[in-house]
């Protein structure tokens, strides 16, 4: 270690990569969710899951997965530990999560503001 600063150029590069692809990553939940409730809302006997999934990929995602690409193979939320349907509930949770941030943002909740803060505990 030089014990020099960062340069300013290079930390406000770094600072904009931070978010570099997260709408990538907010769609593949999407997709995930829109799978996972398609599975269990509409699946008939017989109907091909996997075409299920690249349908809802289509009608998702930007980048297709590759064509033997099997994501559901790998996905042991639909199948086991009792999500039945509740994949989507993780981006949900963060909508409810932001939701109630707000709340502190905008006055009289101000987190900015000691007195609000002090009497929320």
């Amino acid at each position: 270690s030089t014990g020099e600063a960062l340069p300013a150029d290079i930390y406000l590069k770094i600072k904009k990569a931070r978010d570099f692809r997260t709408g990538s990553g907010l769609l593949s939940q999407i997709y995930l969710g829109k799978v996972d409730l398609r599975l269990h809302e509409k699946f008939d006997l017989g109907e091909d899951a996997t075409s299920l999934e690249k349908d809802v990929a289509k009608d998702v995602l930007v980048f297709q997965p590759l064509v033997e690409s099997r994501p559901l193979c790998s996905f042991s939320h639909i199948f086991a530990g009792g999500y039945a349907a509740g994949y989507y509930s993780y981006q949900w949770s963060k909508v409810l999560s932001a939701d109630a941030f707000s709340a502190f943002e905008e006055p009289p909740g101000n987190l900015h503001d000691d007195a609000s803060i002090r009497s929320i505990g």
